[in-house]
C-alpha cells in the first residue's frame, strides 16, 4: 500500500510543481516523498524511478500526439537512425526516472542511517 502511495504522489507532485519549477523539481519531490514514506532502499529507488518513467511517457505522448508524431519521427531518426518514433519516447524518460530514482534512493539511505541508533564502546 505504501508503495503505491509514494507512486502516485510522486507522480502527482511532479506533475504540479513540473508546471511551476524546472525539470529538477523531480529530484526533490522523490527525495521527501521517500524520506516521508518508508521504504526500503531497493523499493524506493524503483518506486521513484517508475512513477517519474511513466509520467515523462505520458507526457512525450501527449505532445507527441499533438504534433503527429512529426519532431519524434526526426529526431529518432537522427539520433538512433530508424524512423520509429515511439523508441524515442520509450528512451525520453529514463534520464529524469533516474535522477529520481537516486533521489528517493538517497532519501531511503539517509531515513535508514537516521533510524539506526550509534553504539557506544567502552575502551
Amino acid at each position: 500500500m505504501r508503495f503505491w502511495i509514494a507512486f502516485f504522489l510522486n507522480v502527482i507532485l511532479s506533475c504540479l510543481l513540473g508546471q511551476l519549477l524546472d525539470w529538477w523539481v523531480i529530484a526533490i519531490v522523490a527525495f521527501v516523498v521517500g524520506l516521508w514514506i518508508t521504504l526500503k532502499p531497493a523499493k524506493a529507488f524503483f518506486n521513484a524511478f517508475l512513477a517519474i518513467y511513466c509520467l515523462y511517457l505520458v507526457m512525450a505522448l501527449i505532445v507527441d500526439m499533438q504534433n503527429e508524431h512529426i519532431l519524434s519521427t526526426k529526431m529518432a531518426d537522427l539520433i538512433l537512425k530508424a524512423k520509429n518514433p515511439y523508441l524515442i519516447i520509450l528512451i525520453t524518460g529514463i534520464p529524469g526516472a533516474l535522477v529520481a530514482g537516486f533521489a528517493a534512493l538517497s532519501a531511503s539511505l539517509l531515513r535508514r542511517k537516521k533510524t539506526q541508533a550509534p553504539t557506544v564502546t567502552a575502551a
